[in-house]
């Protein structure tokens, strides 16, 4: 990574508690739990300073029915807004998600999904980065 890159170091789920929350990254939730998406990315000197625009895109796919639905497509920033210049390394977190909202009514047990998040920072000559999270599961309560 050099002076003018952004790059996404992580892509993880983990259980939301509360605004204030805490929790460690989590691979199984309940039906009626909700989760957070987290995504990890740190900024290059040059870039942390000018604080350049930037987005994270994040999808849910659902690899037990091998769909992947528009409603589970969320946004961070967007690329008017400006990365945190205070920040070199900065956790970005989706708004909390019911499982319930990804649960396909057919299933008897767990789905599995994943998700896939790309992080574009620039408008001219945009850098990207993306990453996958590990695997997590969604089961009847």
């Amino acid at each position: 990574m050099n002076a003018n890159d952004v790059e996404m170091v992580r892509v993880y789920v983990r259980q939301y508690q509360g605004p204030d929350d805490v929790e460690v990254a989590d691979v199984t939730f309940a039906h009626n739990e909700q989760f957070v998406i987290c995504v990890e990315a740190e900024a290059g000197t040059a870039k942390l300073n000018a604080g350049g625009p930037f987005r994270i895109d994040m999808t849910v796919r659902d690899l037990t029915h091998s769909t992947t639905n528009p409603l589970h497509h969320f946004v961070v920033g967007q690329l008017g807004v400006n990365w945190p210049v205070t920040e070199q390394k900065k956790l970005f977190q989706s708004d909390p998600i019911p499982c319930k909202h990804l649960w396909n009514s057919a299933s008897d047990y767990s789905d599995c999904y994943e998700v896939l998040a790309v992080l574009t920072t620039g408008v001219g000559n945009p850098d990207v980065s993306f990453a996958k999270s590990p695997m997590f599961c969604c089961h009847k309560a």
